[in-house]
């Protein structure tokens, strides 16, 4: 194994990918109802400079607008 992937959020569907705007719609009750981000950006560097000096390669899946761009 030489790969991790990383979920930087959820999906449009349910209401998890991380939005900059509200969802129409409140399915969960998340407070700002704007989905969520699975990692801080601390969170995710942490792991990124432990894994990569050590031979590991990255994907990062990210769906909503607020995902791609808060990391």
């Amino acid at each position: 194994m030489n790969q991790v992937k990383f979920y930087m959020d959820g999906i449009l569907v349910n209401t998890t990918a991380a939005m900059h705007d509200p969802y129409h719609v409140n399915i969960l009750g998340l407070y700002g109802n704007k989905g969520l981000n699975y990692f801080t950006q601390s969170r995710i560097e942490k792991y990124l400079k432990a894994l990569e000096p050590v031979g590991f390669d990255f994907n990062i899946h990210a769906i909503g607008d607020r995902g791609i761009t808060e990391h």
